[in-house]
């Protein structure tokens, strides 16, 4: 169990900005129309984050989803390694 946790932790501190997207997406169990639907955006650029089909998300993506998975930008964008909540 510790190691496993050990490998979890060393995963999500060298994940790409689209990888922590799919983490976070997957983490919420919640199908991609669910999560578009939420998060104010729409479900196509969901479902392109989750199939690994997005280039780069535009500002305006990563800050829906920061706010609705409560990170901070910093943290999707990979410049920190701590996902802090937003205040």
């Amino acid at each position: 169990m510790f190691l496993r946790n050990i490998v979890k932790i060393i995963e999500e501190v060298f994940m790409s900005t689209i990888e922590r997207i799919q983490y976070l997406i997957s983490q919420t169990g919640k199908p991609a129309s669910t999560i578009a639907k939420e998060s104010g955006l729409k479900n196509s650029i969901i479902s392109d984050l989750k199939a690994n089909r997005a280039k780069s998300p535009s500002a305006d993506t990563l800050i829906k989803l920061a706010l609705y998975f409560n990170v901070s930008a910093d943290y999707l964008l990979c410049l920190i390694d701590e996902p802090k909540p937003l205040k």
